[in-house]
């Protein structure tokens, strides 16, 4: 064993044997709180609930629309087709072609019945507040169709109208009405009815889409909104065990390791002694504490022997303590010899000693 590794063991030694009750209740308490962290974190773990989803659909319902030129100009060559436009001129493309779209997607497998109805919806309506008042309607079926959809399938269904018919319906309407209160609003109308199983699960529902077309003196405007989604999914709760963490899950194990290797060392030390300083280490412990303490007043110096061997009077101390005590009450230092055997005291023809402890080990510097 090192110097270094001794003189701290004697320290430790030296703590334990004068506070015993003291460190082995910090052990017990080490071991106990080891013992409940671990217990709780490893026997007892955490549960908590957790949602998880195990199925997701999504549908998607969507226009596409054109218009043919058929009378040509300088600026719209005749049989020219101009696709997704928001404004059409009448008289150069009056009738307005379209398709309906719709698809949807399943975590899972399904079969879906899908009946579409294309109408083409003219109606007056004011807007009172936060309601709105319909003053009439008239519709008219465009198309219609049915498909069965399993997931990632789509079903379209095309339509056409002619722009020059509304306008001529809502002149005569108006005509007979004598006249029309409201704003007239025009759109065509996908209604989309679903019959079916979708992720395991029963589907009977009903879905609207819209194409809004505002028809003015010479244009039409198509406002398109694009892809309509429509998406739901299925959830389910469960408990599961929480992971500890690393302050409980490995510092809990550690402290409890630590506490009980702390008790069965004081345990052993105990039975077998050597936790218990002898006198002489007690003796090299109390003089190490205090060199350093009064190290300020000790030098390091090189006395003849014969200066000390011819002295008058020689005085040797119990204490290195009791020895600096002298030297400050006749304002002189103590001297250390280089060996690191005896400390002295020059004062005239008296000389005060101490002679420190031997080392504890061959070699071992005090």
């Amino acid at each position: 064993m090192s110097d270094t590794t001794s003189r701290g063991w004697l320290r430790v030694r030296s703590v334990v044997d004068r506070h015993l009750i003291a460190v082995a209740g910090v052990v017990v308490v080490l071991l106990l709180v080891g013992g409940f962290v671990t217990y709780d974190a490893w026997a007892s773990p955490d549960r908590e609930t957790v949602t998880e989803q195990v199925s997701a659909w999504e549908s998607v319902g969507e226009f596409d629309h054109e218009a043919t030129v058929v009378n040509g100009s300088r600026a719209f060559d005749e049989g020219a087709v101009l696709s997704n436009r928001t404004v059409y001129f009448t008289s150069a493309s009056p009738v307005l072609d379209g398709t309906f779209r719709y698809s949807y997607a399943a975590t899972e497998s399904g079969s879906i019945d899908v009946e579409t109805t294309v109408e083409l919806v003219v109606r007056s309506v004011a807007e009172e507040g936060e309601s709105s008042q319909e003053y009439w309607r008239f519709a008219e079926e465009l198309a219609s169709g049915s498909d069965t959809l399993a997931p990632d399938e789509t079903h379209e269904i095309a339509f056409s109208q002619d722009v020059r018919a509304i306008e001529e319906e809502i002149r005569a309407l108006e005509t007979d009405l004598g006249q029309s209160p409201g704003t007239t609003e025009t759109a065509v109308v996908a209604t989309v009815r679903l019959d079916g199983t979708r992720n395991g699960r029963e589907v009977d529902r009903r879905r609207t889409y819209r194409l809004p077309i505002a028809v003015e003196e010479a244009v039409y405007r198509v406002e398109n909104p694009g892809p309509v989604a429509d998406s739901g999914n299925r959830e389910e709760q469960r408990l599961v065990t929480v992971e500890p963490g690393p302050l409980t899950g490995v510092g809990g194990p550690a402290v409890l390791v630590a506490g009980l290797v702390g008790l069965a060392g004081l345990a052993a030390g105990r039975y077998r002694g050597s936790l218990t300083l002898t006198d002489r280490e007690r003796e090299v412990l109390a003089f190490r504490r205090e060199r350093s303490e009064f190290d300020e007043w000790i030098s390091e110096a090189y006395v003849p022997s014969h200066r000390v061997g011819e002295a008058e009077t020689h005085v040797k101390t119990t204490s290195l303590a009791d020895l600096v005590d002298l030297a400050i009450d006749n304002d002189r230092r103590v001297l250390e010899t280089p060996d690191r055997n005896q400390f002295v005291v020059l004062d005239g023809e008296v000389v005060y000693t101490y002679e420190p402890p031997a080392p504890l080990a061959d070699g071992e510097e005090l």
